[in-house]
């Protein structure tokens, strides 16, 4: 909500403000379990949690094989990625990857207004079952 206080000045409420705080509070924890989980080779997620939640925000447009055929994909500029092809990992970093899906990029809505920081750990944990070699 926001208001102009007598010089015109925009003010922003104590509820965006603390939306706001919180948002960039979990992206900061996400990052540190981010950096935790790339330099320690282990992963503390539950890859099972993050294929529920796979099937209820991601399938539409990446696939049930995570090929990004799904049924919405058409039409999406970028295509979704194809998480089963080796070239899409061989750059990408857990730090990237959870950036990507609290964010969102291109045509992908970001996640981090509607799933918590473990729930984005447990998705990212089920995309990787996808990797292949």
């Amino acid at each position: 909500m926001r208001a102009e206080d007598e010089k015109g000045v925009h003010m922003v409420g104590i509820g965006a403000f603390l939306t706001r705080r919180r948002r960039s509070i979990a992206a900061g924890l996400m990052f540190v379990a981010g950096l935790s989980i790339a330099f320690s080779g282990r992963s503390w997620a539950d890859a099972g949690a993050g294929a529920t939640l796979y099937k209820n925000t991601c399938i539409a447009c990446h696939g049930e094989a995570g090929d990004g055929k799904g049924p919405s994909a058409k039409g999406l500029s970028p295509s979704p990625p194809d998480f089963t092809s080796p070239a899409f990992w061989a750059d990408k970093t857990d730090s990237y990857l959870l950036h990507v899906i609290t964010n969102g990029l291109g045509p992908m809505p970001g996640w981090g207004a509607t799933l918590s920081p473990v729930d984005i750990l447990n998705l990212l944990d089920y995309v990787k079952t996808f990797r292949k070699g």
